[in-house]
C-alpha cells in the first residue's frame, strides 16, 4: 500500500508540474534555474552546491592516495572473488538435477517455521524426544544443494513489501556513499567535479556525479582510482553497518 500510495503521488506531482510549465520557455527556465528536469518516469535535479564538499574531503594528501590504492586493490581481488561465486552458482544449478524451486517469500517461511513448531510440540506428546541437530545445521544441509548461492531480493516475491521503504532507503545511502567515493577519488586526482545530482526514477533514488572528460585521458592507475573508489565505499560502508549490527544485543542487554 505504500508503494502504491507513494507511486500515485509521484505520477501526480509529475503531471502537476508538465501542466504548470507547459510552456517550452517555462520548461527551459526551471531547469536551467533549478536543475531540473522532467521526463516520463523521471525526476532528476543537478547542483554544484556539494562541489566545495568534493573538494574538501578529496584533497591529495598521503592518506587520501593511501586510501584509494588499497580500495583499488581490494576491489580488483574481490571482483575475481565475485566473478567465482556467480561462476559457482552457474554450475551449481547446471549439475543439481531438476529445476531449483525460487525461494520463498519471508511471510511463507516464517508461517511454515511456526506451523512446523506447533506440530513439533503436539508430537512431544506422544512421541518420545529426540536430541535435535543445531538449527544452523539444519538449514545448511536442508538447503545445500537446493538454492544458488546468491539470491536476488526482489519485493513482494521473497521479500515481504512492507521491507520495500527500507530498501529505498538503503539504496539512496549506498548511491550517495558510492558516488562521494567518485567524486572524492577524483578531486584527489586532479579533475574536476562539474556536477552532482538526484535521478528518481519512479520510486528508486539513484545519486549520480558528473567528472570531467580527461579522466579518459589519465594514466591506468589514476583511473582505476576513481573507477574503484565507490564500490571501495560501499564494502566500507557494509563493515561499518554489520559492526553496528554485531553490537546491538550488546547494547540492548549490556549486562
Amino acid at each position: 500500500m505504500h508503494a502504491i500510495f507513494w507511486l500515485i503521488l509521484f505520477i501526480w506531482l509529475t503531471l502537476w508540474c508538465c501542466k504548470r510549465f507547459s510552456s517550452p520557455a517555462s520548461l527551459l527556465y526551471v531547469q536551467h534555474k533549478y536543475g531540473v528536469h522532467i521526463s516520463l518516469g523521471s525526476i532528476r535535479f543537478t547542483t554544484t552546491a556539494a562541489n566545495p564538499y568534493f573538494v574538501a574531503l578529496g584533497q591529495p594528501t598521503i592518506f587520501i592516495k593511501t586510501w584509494f590504492h588499497l580500495g583499488c586493490v581490494v576491489v580488483i581481488i574481490g571482483s575475481f572473488v565475485g566473478a567465482a561465486i556467480l561462476f559457482a552458482g552457474f554450475v551449481h544449478i547446471l549439475i543439481t538435477p531438476g529445476s531449483p524451486l525460487p525461494p520463498r517469500s519471508m511471510e511463507e517461511s516464517m508461517s511454515t517455521a511456526r506451523n512446523h513448531s506447533r506440530t513439533a510440540v503436539a508430537d512431544t506428546t506422544t512421541q518420545p524426544r529426540v536430541a535435535s541437530r543445531p538449527l544452523h545445521e539444519t538449514r545448511s544441509t536442508s538447503l545445500a544443494g537446493a538454492v544458488p548461492l546468491l539470491t536476488p531480493l526482489i519485493p513482494g516475491v521473497n521479500m515481504p513489501v512492507s521491507f520495500l521503504g527500507y530498501a529505498i532507503a538503503s539504496l539512496a545511502v549506498a548511491s550517495t556513499v558510492h558516488e562521494l567515493g567518485h567524486a572524492m577519488a577524483a578531486v584527489s586526482e586532479g579533475l574536476v567535479v562539474h556536477h552532482s545530482g538526484l535521478i528518481c526514477f519512479l520510486l528508486l533514488p539513484l545519486v549520480f556525479v558528473q567528472i570531467e572528460d580527461r579522466i579518459h585521458y589519465m594514466p591506468p592507475l589514476s583511473q582505476l582510482h576513481v573507477y574503484t573508489a565507490g564500490a571501495w565505499h560501499n564494502l566500507m560502508l557494509s563493515m561499518l553497518c554489520l559492526g553496528l549490527a554485531s553490537l546491538v544485543p550488546h547494547v540492548v542487554s549490556p549486562f
